[in-house]
């Protein structure tokens, strides 16, 4: 089983377990979770871009290996609220395959029972395996890596949604940045939230208004996608709509 650890951002505090909100300099209050990253590529930018959303304390599984990653959600998931799946678990084969099945079949019952999934980037295929009819990604996500198919692009985003627009006091977010192997979403399921949507350009042709942003319900629980990977570097606007959808909604 692969060992769960604790980080903290440098002169963080420890994450507060009584789920006090704070400000995190952006003006956006937020709660704190108890949060478990599930880390595959993401690198430095996915902690700095956790930091920046008031996450500046959590718990890792380093992934890699799918069957000691599944072994260890099996046995950890109870103790968090909120589980973050970063970009890179696509590409390291975590929590995909046969060998994955009892790891997404415990992320999908612990979302059930209430907890909050925020998947981001490339991890499009956990979100696939955990619940299919929520998200419709271009190309075949049954195949790892079908979707990836979107180049390196800045996109400026529509607010799809009245109360965050007015919480940010706009309209739209400019300069997002999506990374070349992007998986840009075709469709949302009818019960699916919709926050932020784009333009989106394909190898052959485009999405005129491609979510970006999404949260939907699953039993007690939601699921929160978010195309663009975290950054610390992510424009403040889309770090506070992350934070909104994730906290308040």
């Amino acid at each position: 089983m692969i060992a769960l650890f604790l980080a903290c951002a440098a002169g963080s505090e420890p994450l507060d377990s009584g789920a006090e909100p704070h400000d995190t300099g952006g003006g956006q209050q937020v709660v704190d979770l108890d949060t478990l990253l599930v880390h595959g590529d993401g690198g430095v930018d996915t902690f700095d871009g956790m930091a920046a959303l008031g996450l500046s304390a959590f718990a890792i599984v380093d992934g890699g290996d799918p069957v000691a990653t599944a072994g260890a959600l099996e046995g950890s998931l109870d103790a968090f609220e909120l589980v973050v799946l970063d970009e890179g678990l696509s590409e390291e084969g975590v929590l995909w395959g046969e060998a994955s099945g009892p790891g997404l079949a415990a992320l999908a019952a612990w979302v059930e029972g209430g907890g909050i999934l925020l998947s981001t980037g490339r991890s499009y295929e956990v979100v696939h395996g955990v619940a299919p009819d929520v998200l419709d990604f271009v190309g075949e996500e049954s195949v790892a890596g079908a979707a990836e198919v979107a180049p390196a692009q800045t996109v400026d985003a529509t607010i799809a949604d009245a109360s965050l627009s007015a919480l940010l006091g706009a309209n739209d977010i400019e300069a997002l940045s999506l990374g070349a192997g992007s998986a840009p979403i075709e469709r949302a399921g009818d019960a699916v939230g919709v926050h932020l949507v784009a333009r989106v350009v394909l190898p052959a042709g485009e999405l005129p208004a491609a979510p970006l942003l999404t949260s939907a319900r699953l039993g007690e629980g939601r699921i929160v996608h978010s195309v663009p990977r975290l950054s610390g570097d992510a424009p403040a606007d889309f770090l506070q709509a992350v934070q909104y959808v994730v906290s308040a909604l």
